[in-house]
């Protein structure tokens, strides 16, 4: 499971940092970019709240609000420092934290399978189709 901590090891280890100094004052340009990328990815993809994650890093939600807003500029303008280390580190937490989970459905032969089919692919799911496999 991903939590705070995990994410700020991930980022230790794909920057080469020390925790200690991602989570320090030091305004050095790839310490900033480790704390502006955890805030981004703290509250995009594990959705904490500003305040928590200032807490963690003994910042108020200001600074945190304007560290998103930093990511969000440079991903949006393509600046492939950042967007390669967002990157990188977003494909470390899934080979790390994220386990796969198979779901078996059953889909009713009154509803219409390939539209639900088609829903659960467009939410990033791969899908093994099996028919037939019970009688109702």
């Amino acid at each position: 499971m991903l939590t705070k901590e995990n994410l700020l090891s991930v980022i230790s280890f794909v920057s080469g940092l020390p925790e200690n100094a991602i989570k320090g004052q030091n305004r050095a340009r790839g310490l900033v970019l480790c704390r502006h990328a955890y805030y981004y990815i703290a509250r995009k993809n594990m959705g904490l709240k500003l305040a928590e994650i200032g807490h963690f890093f003994g910042s108020d939600h200001t600074t945190v609000i304007h560290g998103i807003n930093k990511v969000k500029d440079m991903i949006s303008i393509g600046d492939e420092i950042t967007c390669n280390f967002i990157e990188q580190v977003n494909s470390c937490i899934k080979e790390k934290y994220l386990i796969p989970t198979i779901i078996i459905v059953a889909i009713p032969s009154q509803l219409d399978d390939n539209n639900i089919i088609q829903k659960i692919k467009n939410l990033g799911c791969e899908v093994d189709i099996m028919k037939k496999c019970f009688d109702a």
